[in-house]
């Protein structure tokens, strides 16, 4: 993890803590959009040290994580929420 991506977290973090949903599903975004790159390179760069099987959960989680992640963009943009973080 870089430390730009620390930041984000620590901040993803604080906004988990707020009264405001909007503050919460905003965090939400950032975290699940930062795991989401990490298991992409986590897959890309262990590909030869995986059973396919391995290879085949781990793609299929992916692939519901950047569903999830894409859903939660939609919603932010309906309640016009800025998703730059």
């Amino acid at each position: 993890m870089t430390l730009n991506d620390r930041v984000k977290m620590v901040k993803s973090a604080n906004l988990m803590l707020s009264e405001d949903y909007k503050d919460r599903l905003k965090a939400e975004y950032m975290q699940i959009d930062l795991r989401t790159e990490a298991l992409r390179k986590a897959i890309s760069h262990r590909k030869i040290n995986l059973t396919p099987l391995e290879l085949d959960i781990m793609q299929e989680q992916l692939l519901g994580m950047i569903k999830y992640r894409n859903s939660l963009e939609m919603r932010l943009a309906m309640l016009k929420i800025d998703t730059n973080y």
